[in-house]
């Protein structure tokens, strides 16, 4: 993923775009005998379509938010979680659709979100809390909360720790950008991660790649087989994140739906 700048005044020139996405040899995986478990809702889950024709430019707020998230999955797996923007990606012109299912439901069924004295079923959505600094150029801490939910079963087919009652502070983060850019965000945030989506997912992304040498075909990661992480806005769910196992995370929030 790449950082780009803040347009914090009209006519400000772009500066050059600074990668932060790292490499490592540690593998996460996803199991071959984890299992779905789907409730009733299922049978009304929505279908949403994403084309090439939607893109739009990234911004200085989509790459907080992919440095967020990377973070807070880098967390739960102990291991680099790398996100590519599609521009890294190098795509021809060509056009190109993905279908995506959205999971049938992303909030607690109790006000007891840790289930604590209820009985527990694999389809409990759980919640991971986390303080997440971020510094400015100017060494300026802001600090940011982002509730990443979980149904139980991805949380156990994982081997993820429960978790914790009180947010997680995680190591900060270290941005380009100033503290009037910042200040100017939202900063209480909330994501839905599920490995429920088709394990062909992206495909037609790869289909369009100009650069095939960024895919590691020989050593592709299970762990990000039908990856999917959505935004939820109010009470309508946003992709941000597709897994691909021969390359990592791809950020797709670029492209209306």
């Amino acid at each position: 993923m790449i950082f780009i700048q803040a347009l914090e005044k009209p006519h400000t020139k772009t500066s050059n775009k600074v990668k932060i996405r790292s490499r490592s040899s540690v593998q996460i995986n996803k199991p071959d005998n984890d299992s779905v478990f789907l409730s009733d809702a299922a049978n009304h889950a929505t279908e949403i379509d994403i084309t090439s024709d939607t893109y739009t430019k990234l911004d200085a707020n989509m790459s907080i938010e992919a440095s967020l998230l990377q973070a807070a999955v880098q967390y739960l797996t102990q291991a680099i979680f790398p996100i590519f923007s599609l521009d890294e990606l190098q795509l021809t012109s060509n056009k190109w659709h993905l279908a995506l299912q959205q999971p049938p439901h992303t909030s607690p069924r109790h006000k007891n979100q840790y289930g604590l004295g209820i009985k527990q079923s694999p389809t409990d959505i759980i919640n991971y809390r986390f303080i997440m600094p971020v510094t400015s150029t100017a060494g300026k801490t802001f600090e940011f909360r982002l509730e990443l939910r979980a149904a139980r079963f991805t949380q156990r087919a994982n081997n993820w720790n429960f978790p914790d009652i009180e947010p997680v502070t995680i190591e900060a983060i270290s941005s380009p950008y100033s503290g009037q850019f910042l200040e100017s965000l939202e900063t209480t945030l909330f994501y839905f991660f599920d490995q429920d989506g088709d394990e062909n997912q992206t495909t037609p992304i790869l289909d369009a790649m100009q650069n095939q040498t960024l895919l590691n075909k020989d050593n592709e990661n299970s762990f990000y087989s039908g990856l999917r992480v959505w935004r939820n806005e109010r009470d309508r769910l946003k992709i941000i994140l597709i897994g691909e196992p021969s390359l990592g995370a791809v950020y797709v929030a670029n492209l209306k739906t």
